[in-house]
C-alpha cells in the first residue's frame, strides 16, 4: 500500500474527474479539493436506511458477537432507489460473505453516461475497464435497487435476530454497558450499542439533544462514548 496524503488524494480525485468529463473539458485547479467536501469519502458507514445496521450485525456474528438488531419499521419495505456500490463496498460485503449474494441482484457498471431526458449525452462516459485494469480491481462499480441489497443482507441474518417494530427513543451508556429504550417500552442492555439510525438518530440526540449531526470533531469524555457508536 501507500500513505493517503492530501496530494494523493487529491490527485486520485483528479483522475477521475478527467476521466468522467473527457479531454474537451477544462478542469481548474480547485476542482481537486473538491474530494474534501464528500462526506462518504471519510465515514465508515454511508447509511442506506435498513443496510447499514444488517451489515454490522453480520460483521459482528462473524466474528462470534451476540447480536440483537432493532428496526423501527414493522417490516423491512421497498425504500429509496439505485445505488452504486463501489470496489471497496465490494470488497466489504465480500468479507462478509455477502458479496455473492448482492451480486446476484445487482448489474456491474461497464460504461457509465449522464443523459438527458431526450438522450443526449451531457458528460462524457466513464469506462469502467481501464480503471479496473489499473487498480487490478475485479470490478470497478456495481448498480443495485436499494431493496435488493436490503435482501440480500437479511438473508445472511439468521431468524430471531431482527427484531421489527422497535423505535428506540433513547440509548444510555454506563462504565460496562449501554442501554437502549423503545416506543413499546421495552428496553435492553448490552456490551455495546451501534446507533444507526439515520441522520434523525435518537442515539446521537440522546448523547447531545442540542444538534441535529454530530460533527467528528465535537469533544466528549471518553465515558461518554465508550459504549456507543453511531
Amino acid at each position: 500500500g501507500e500513505p493517503l496524503t492530501v496530494e494523493r488524494f487529491k490527485q486520485v480525485y483528479r483522475e477521475l474527474l478527467e476521466a468522467y468529463f473527457g479531454p474537451k473539458f477544462t478542469l481548474d485547479d480547485e476542482l481537486s479539493l473538491e474530494c474534501f467536501r464528500i462526506p462518504h469519502f471519510y465515514r465508515a458507514f454511508y447509511v442506506y436506511k435498513y443496510a447499514t445496521g444488517l451489515s454490522a450485525a453480520i460483521a459482528l456474528r462473524k466474528v462470534g458477537w451476540d447480536v440483537a438488531l432493532y428496526e423501527r419499521a414493522a417490516e423491512l419495505r421497498e425504500v429509496g432507489a439505485g445505488i452504486s456500490l463501489w470496489a471497496n463496498a465490494l470488497r466489504a460485503l465480500d468479507y462478509l460473505d455477502a458479496g455473492e449474494s448482492v451480486r446476484e441482484r445487482s448489474l456491474r457498471m461497464t460504461r457509465s453516461e449522464m443523459r438527458a431526458h431526450n438522450g443526449w449525452t451531457v458528460q462524457t462516459a466513464l469506462e469502467a475497464a481501464p480503471w479496473e485494469a489499473r487498480y487490478q480491481l475485479r470490478e470497478l462499480v456495481r448498480m443495485i435497487h436499494r431493496a435488493e441489497l436490503v435482501a440480500a443482507l437479511a438473508a445472511h441474518v439468521p431468524m430471531g435476530v431482527a427484531r421489527y417494530g422497535y423505535e428506540c427513543v433513547a440509548a444510555e451508556s454506563a462504565l460496562s454497558s449501554a442501554r437502549v429504550r423503545f416506543a413499546n417500552g421495552h428496553t435492553d442492555e448490552a456490551d455495546v450499542v451501534i446507533g444507526a439510525d439515520g441522520i434523525h438518530s435518537a442515539v446521537r440526540k440522546t448523547l447531545d439533544p442540542c444538534i441535529g449531526f454530530l460533527p467528528s470533531n465535537l469533544p466528549f469524555e471518553r465515558n461518554e462514548l465508550e459504549n456507543i457508536i453511531i
